[in-house]
């Protein structure tokens, strides 16, 4: 089990009526570390979900655990967009891993292969452009996340400072409207972003992390992990 003083709580329930800082699409990864930004999001009528996961330097493939075992890789030699609908009638998931070559980062727009994501301070627009697989058939539109709350305060995640996770918005609402599938939907959402020095599975034994609504309205985050070499 893992110990309790390994948990962050974070509570957003505060108006986003102005414009807040940059997502940092331009942060700087180190050679072997890893950042994403991760979207999920339930319809209004519980019958559509979505996950998203925009990574440079995923913590997914298995090249770049074999480019890093074999030296010092370039993390954006293995980005993606990570994209899953859920649902009937809309059922579909991609994640093409791309080089350097096709990813482009300003501090508030990222473009991987064909997709990209922009940020105005407001809301953040993602256009979807990918296959699928396995099944190779189109995944295509454009999802809107407009942040009900916004926290500013990332969290170290291990006591050496090389994970970090910042909860950007607990709360949010999503609009998506999707042309391959035809699909339109509306719903409540979250967005964070994580970010690492290293790999994750140098810093971590166990990892973690769930979150829910609370009676009031409020969204509790609870994030549990248990660092390498750690005792129990």
């Amino acid at each position: 089990m893992n110990n309790p003083a390994n948990t962050a709580n974070v509570t957003e329930n505060s108006p986003a009526p102005r414009a807040h800082r940059s997502l940092a699409f331009d942060r700087h990864v180190a050679t072997g570390g890893y950042t994403w930004w991760y979207v999920d999001a339930i319809s209004d009528d519980g019958k559509h979900g979505l996950t998203m996961i925009l990574m440079i330097g995923s913590v997914f493939s298995p090249y770049y655990a074999k480019a890093r075992r074999q030296g010092s890789p370039n993390p954006l030699d293995h980005s993606a967009i990570n994209v899953a609908l859920y649902g009937k009638g809309g059922k579909r998931w991609a994640l093409t891993e791309r080089d350097a070559k096709a990813v482009r980062r300003e501090p508030d727009r990222l473009q991987v292969g064909p997709s990209a994501v922009s940020w105005n301070g407001r809301w953040l627009e993602i256009k979807v452009n990918e296959m699928t697989v396995p099944i190779p058939r189109r995944l295509r539109g454009t999802i809107r996340v407009h942040p009900t709350g916004f926290n500013e305060r990332p969290f170290d995640l291990d006591r050496r400072g090389h994970h970090v996770w910042w909860p950007i918005a607990p709360i949010a609402r999503i609009e998506v409207e999707m042309h391959q599938p035809s699909l339109r939907w509306r719903g409540e959402a979250y967005l964070d972003a994580n970010w690492g020095a290293e790999p994750l599975e140098a810093g971590f034994d166990q990892w973690d992390w769930s979150r829910g609504m609370l009676n009031d309205g409020r969204c509790a985050v609870l994030y549990n992990r248990q660092e390498r070499g750690q005792k129990h």
